[in-house]
């Protein structure tokens, strides 16, 4: 099983975050792995132990996820990305986490 996880802008301080602690833990688990994250200035500057693909944008996660069969997902999916995540059979586990904080 070939699981992906989906978090904005990852920066490389955030493999001591969640997002890279789940994901360095499937890895040391044997399970195959990859981040997804939004490209911006920074993601060419990443040194960091963790599979990585990048996207321009959100709509770009659908053609990413038909390599994987599971997506974890740290944000809020527009509703068309995900009934199309749906109709491809991919299970999505969300993670809505606030920081501590309330919106």
């Amino acid at each position: 099983m070939k699981i992906g996880m989906l978090a904005l802008s990852f920066k490389e301080e955030n493999q001591y975050k969640d997002h890279g602690q789940i994901m360095m833990g499937l890895q040391e688990l044997g399970m195959q792995s990859v981040l997804v994250s939004l490209k911006d200035a920074s993601s060419s500057n990443l040194s960091i132990p963790l599979e990585i693909k990048f996207i321009n944008q959100l709509t770009d996660l659908i053609e990413v996820s038909k390599s994987l069969d599971c997506i974890i997902v740290y944000i809020g999916l527009n509703p068309d990305i995900f009934m199309k995540l749906k109709q491809e059979k991919k299970f999505l586990i969300y993670k809505m986490d606030s920081d501590g904080r309330f919106c």
